[in-house]
């Protein structure tokens, strides 16, 4: 994970280590799915107070790779999540964890690409809808706590770099 100090920044915390985890039960009823492949990839750089944190993410645009998202993926490295490009600003889609066997951090970024919201997801929980404060264009998600461990807050900027 690069981070690195703007010039005119005063100096951040220190970058807290990775959350411990404790694992959601399996539902009776979850079938593993193969995590999707193929997808288009970019870099994100989430430009805070005082640092620049990157994460490599795989991108979702089409309505059958955002439904399935990041379900039935065991793990992820810390630095990957999946970038959710809805082509429009829309207030009114809402994710949930349904078959998602990792817990999740997500961040809703307007087409400004500016946060505008920051929620955390449990694992398997498809009883929680999780929604924007308002308009957003694209979600990323994350591993649980990511953006809480960099310092990411609301009205940071995102730079999206398309591969």
């Amino acid at each position: 994970m690069q981070s690195t100090l703007p010039p005119s920044a005063t100096p951040c915390p220190p970058i807290a280590p990775p959350p411990t985890l404790t694992a959601a039960p399996t539902p009776k009823d979850y079938a593993p799915g193969t995590p999707q492949a193929d997808l288009p990839t970019a870099t994100l750089r989430i430009i805070t107070a005082c640092r620049t944190v990157t994460l490599k993410v795989q991108i979702a645009s089409t309505g059958p790779q955002q439904e399935q998202g990041l379900m039935g993926r065991t793990d992820m490295p810390q630095d990957e999540g999946m970038l959710f490009d809805f082509g429009r600003d829309d207030a009114g889609d809402t994710f949930w964890m349904k078959n998602t066997p990792t817990p999740l951090s997500i961040a809703f970024i307007s087409a400004d690409q500016r946060i505008v919201t920051l929620d955390e997801m449990a694992a398997f929980d498809d009883q929680t809808f999780h929604a924007s404060n308002g308009p957003y264009r694209y979600a990323v998600e994350a591993n649980a706590g990511f953006f809480t461990r960099y310092g990411v807050k609301v009205g940071d900027r995102v730079e999206i770099v398309k591969q």
